[in-house]
């Protein structure tokens, strides 16, 4: 599988875990400025999809407490989200790892 497919496939899956955390959904609704059900809406969007899933990697990467459940939740080690995020939009900067 390729690097970008993975890396979508784990922001999805972290959107999907936040979708079920009130708290960091309403966080990640917040900072990115977007109602929660627009977020929602927006995965079947293809034009902005990857954006989307960018944000909700950088959000995650932003918020060591949330990063660190999800990533226990999921069994999986912490530094794996830094690597993927690389390789979605804008994965050059910041250098998370």
């Amino acid at each position: 599988m390729a690097q970008q497919e993975t890396a979508e496939i784990l922001a999805l899956n972290m959107l999907t875990w936040m979708a079920g955390n009130e708290d960091a959904m309403n966080s990640f609704s917040l900072q990115s400025g977007m109602a929660i059900q627009d977020i929602l809406d927006q995965i079947g969007n293809p034009a902005v999809l990857a954006e989307l899933l960018a944000g909700v990697m950088d959000f995650m990467l932003g918020h060591e407490e949330l990063l660190t459940q999800f990533c226990d939740d999921n069994d999986m080690n912490p530094e794996e989200p830094v690597h993927f995020r690389r390789h979605l939009p804008g994965g050059d900067a910041p250098d998370w790892g």
